[in-house]
């Protein structure tokens, strides 16, 4: 006899069924990859079920397909109002927050839908690998084997367990696992790819370079299999050719397309350089950009920053005050990136990756800027022939050898295309350690992958050559698995060297740590084929001497410039035999090694190497020359192209640009007015705190009284940038605010009543009479001053009266001026 079904209960399953059939006409659109009609067929689902959130998470999915992310949001946010822990809206609204890095709503869409759904592998996989890009690995962990358990033979649950291990570096765990995923879809490339980084990060480098082209054979285009297998070919003395033919395969896959650029060829204007880079935080490249980007003349570049990394850091921020603008990247697509670039008119596009992590090349492979340049992040060409230029020096790239193995043009500089800033707080150079233990500590801390079969090799015979002598090793990854060190000491003792001769030092976590660590070497060993860089001005710095083996390509002459342009041209071996000579002699006089740690710092300071203002100087030439050889291979009228944002044009005719006063209530003769609402006289109206509305370089002076306090401290330095951005070149801005150590010096003072210091008190903190009539931040002559400069003005000058309105800018207590009024010239 058939069960009676309740008629409420019959109707919802009728209606699921329902519900199927008729998705199933988009599902066969979507497999074959027509979405715009999939789309259109889940729409018409949607419109007859509309409480049924499966059929708004189909819409989001085709929306997302087309890039309709505003609609796709939508879509997924509908769905989990009908089900709020609807998991494939709850995976696909949080991935969409990952990528705008929106990480806390993400975590909460994710853990919501999990307590609603405890055991689905997909919402831990989602949550793991949020956890992971966070470096919450030992969470993230937890995540990944509650979906291994859930799901033992899903490939994403067992390639992001494989990842998370890997992270935490027990590579032998990680590689089960990964290997696991790949024996339940071997068409799997980011398992391949993530199990050629457990290999390469513990020196396997041969397996490394198999899983790559594995994963690269199964996605043709896949970018981070791309940068792993060119990077690491580095690693070995591969043949120069091959490597240049490897590169330019790469290249094969971004063909040249032609691209039109609107910005104005002036050869004089001032240039808007962008710089693209996920290092802007605490890493290496910092030493040796930071101090050049602020020696940089503003008056004739402006510097904007594209930032690729998902997260920031403490010293993220030292970056971001440089820049005119900056950029937070990470999430956007090639296209909507190379958008950006575009609509931000910038003249020269510096990508400071190449083939490294977070690195946006295949925007770059579209051209977004006119001119665009390799620097610094890559130690070969890209093998893109977008990228008009390569940044280098005749040291590191000798004329007439290594241009013919560049698909860039080679630039070099006239000294070092790297310029060395130590860290501010490095500790004092210690005694040579040789002088108390009484034998000789090689070592080297350089990253793991760096120390491959030619380096222990010649490594082996150092050793040798110094008998007594010890090898100690340092690495940020690759050292801390237990089969990882148990590797590399059985990669020396097949050249004879025991075991107790080889020391490997854990991870030092804070700077300070890193580099008192220098304190257990005497001798540092450059890598071979693959020099250090930061690792060896470091060292240089802590007074410790860095022998280098000279190769035939940039990689293998880093150390070359890096010591010709210390002045120490002596520990640059042309050969291996001279290499062991230079350090067997260096390590046969222990009075000798002491006398030059003690000097090595003062040698230092004073060569081409730290030489930022110079350095500075080279670096603004070649982005001048590499613009004045565009504007001659583009002799394009300016007048055709219309005027673009950074651009001067000269003409007899054109109206000089407007004034623009901030603040006002009305109007005021010769002044554009902005005020807060609307009225007679006003040109412009709504929140003043907010200046986007206003294009660049489109006013000649704007005077600004008693409005900047009124921000957040955290948003001062990007409001005074805009005031910079949107005034002429030789603009000048008018700008006052309460001035902050006068009023603070009277409130304290004795001499005035209550009365009149509570009058001061509400100058600083504001008169509060509206929302917008708080005061959120202090500012002084010398707070000011640095905004103001690090927000690209050349000049600041502090005057007691700008004598042109009567207003707060003019406010004294017993004729003493309580406004800090500052003249700034851009």
């Amino acid at each position: 006899m058939a069960m009676i079904l309740p008629h409420k209960e019959q109707s919802d399953m009728e209606n699921r069924e329902a519900l199927a059939d008729l998705l199933q006409p988009g599902n066969l659109l979507k497999k074959s990859g027509d979405f715009a009609a999939a789309l259109a067929s889940y729409e018409l689902v949607r419109e007859r079920f509309p409480d049924e959130p499966e059929a708004h998470c189909r819409c989001a999915e085709m929306q997302l397909a087309l890039g309709r992310k505003d609609a796709a949001e939508e879509s997924y946010r509908r769905a989990l109002a009908l089900s709020p822990a609807y998991p494939e809206a709850a995976c696909g609204l949080g991935g969409m927050l990952v990528q705008r890095r929106e990480w806390g709503e993400a975590e909460a869409s994710y853990r919501k839908a999990l307590a609603g759904n405890p055991d689905h592998p997909d919402l831990h996989v989602a949550l793991g690998d949020l956890l992971a890009r966070l470096d919450r690995n030992t969470e993230a962990c937890y995540f990944m084997r509650r979906a291994v358990a859930i799901r033992p033979e899903s490939a994403a649950a067992l390639n992001g367990l494989g990842f998370v291990l890997r992270c935490m570096e027990k590579y032998d765990e990680a590689e089960d696992f990964l290997r696991r995923a790949i024996a339940v879809d071997d068409r799997f490339a980011q398992a391949w790819c993530n199990l050629a980084i457990c290999n390469l990060q513990r020196g396997r480098l041969q397996e490394a370079a198999d899983a790559y082209r594995k994963a690269i054979a199964l996605e043709k285009k896949y970018a981070n299999a791309w940068d792993g297998l060119l990077l690491m070919s580095h690693y070995r003395m591969h043949d120069r050719n091959e490597l240049f033919r490897m590169h330019c395969d790469y290249g094969a896959l971004f063909p040249q397309e032609p691209v039109a650029h609107t910005n104005v060829p002036d050869r004089t204007r001032r240039l808007r350089i962008g710089f693209v880079s996920g290092d802007f935080r605490q890493h290496s490249v910092g030493y040796f950009i930071l101090s050049i980007l602020s020696k940089l003349d503003r008056r004739s570049f402006e510097l904007w920053a594209y930032y690729t990394y998902p997260t920031a850091d403490y010293r993220t921020e030292s970056f971001r005050r440089l820049f005119t603008r900056w950029r937070p990247v990470f999430g956007l697509s090639d296209s909507e990136f190379c958008t950006q670039v575009r609509d931000d008119r910038v003249d020269i596009l510096v990508d400071l990756s190449g083939h490294t992590g977070h690195n946006r090349l295949t925007a770059l492979a579209r051209k977004p800027a006119p001119v665009q340049v390799s620097w610094i992040g890559y130690p070969d060409t890209t093998g893109l022939a977008q990228i008009d230029y390569r940044l280098t020096d005749a040291y590191a790239d000798p004329a007439g050898v290594a241009d013919q193995y560049h698909v860039e043009r080679l630039w070099r500089l006239p000294r070092s295309f790297l310029c060395y800033t130590p860290p501010e707080h490095a500790p004092e150079v210690s005694a040579a350690p040789c002088l108390k233990r009484g034998f000789i500590t090689f070592g080297s801390f350089s990253t793991r992958m760096k120390i491959g079969a030619e380096c222990i090799a010649l490594w082996a015979r150092v050793l040798h050559a110094v008998p007594e002598s010890r090898l100690l090793l340092k690495s940020a990854i690759g050292f801390q698995d237990d089969g990882a060190r148990a590797f590399l000491r059985a990669q020396f003792a097949d050249h004879g060297i025991a075991a107790d001769r080889i020391e490997v030092l854990a991870p030092k976590h804070l700077l300070k740590d890193h580099l008192a660590a220098y304190e257990e070497i005497d001798i540092v060993l450059d890598t071979t084929p693959y020099h250090g860089t930061t690792t060896t001005c470091e060292a240089l710095w802590m007074g410790v001497p860095v022998v280098s083996l000279a190769g035939d390509r940039h990689v293998s002459r880093v150390g070359v410039s890096l010591l010709s342009n210390a002045g120490l041209e002596d520990l640059v071996a042309d050969g291996e035999e001279e290499y062991v000579e230079i350090a067997a002699q260096l390590a046969s006089d222990f009075q000798n090694l002491g006398l030059i740690r003690g000097a090595l710092r003062a040698v230092l300071k004073n060569s081409r190497l730290l030489d930022e203002a110079a350095m500075a100087r080279d670096f603004a030439d070649a982005m001048r020359s590499m613009w004045h050889r565009y504007c001659d291979e583009h002799p394009v009228a300016v007048a055709a192209c219309g005027p673009a944002a950074g651009v001067e044009v000269p003409a007899a005719d054109v109206a000089p640009a407007p004034r623009l006063l901030i603040g006002g209530t009305g109007a005021a003769d010769g002044w554009k007015v902005f005020a807060a609402e609307p009225g007679d006289g006003v040109d412009y109206d709504g929140d003043l705190l907010y200046l986007h509305r206003f294009g660049d370089e489109g006013f000649s002076e704007i005077y600004c009284a008693h409005v900047v306090q009124r921000l957040g401290l955290a948003d001062v330095a990007d409001y005074l940038k805009d005031l910079c951005r949107m005034l002429v070149l030789g603009g000048r801005l008018y700008l006052s605010v309460p001035d902050l150590d006068a009023l603070a010096w009277m409130l304290a003072s004795p001499v005035y009543d209550q009365a009149t210091r509570f009058g001061m008190m509400r100058a600083l903190f504001g008169g509060q009479m509206n929302m917008a009539d708080f005061n959120h931040v202090g500012l002084n002559l010398d707070f000011l001053r640095d905004y103001l400069q690090e927000a690209g003005f050349d000049s600041v000058e502090r005057v007691a009266s700008f004598g042109l309105f009567a207003d707060a800018s003019e406010a004294r207590v017993d004729s003493i001026p309580i406004s800090l009024n500052l003249i700034a010239v851009k």
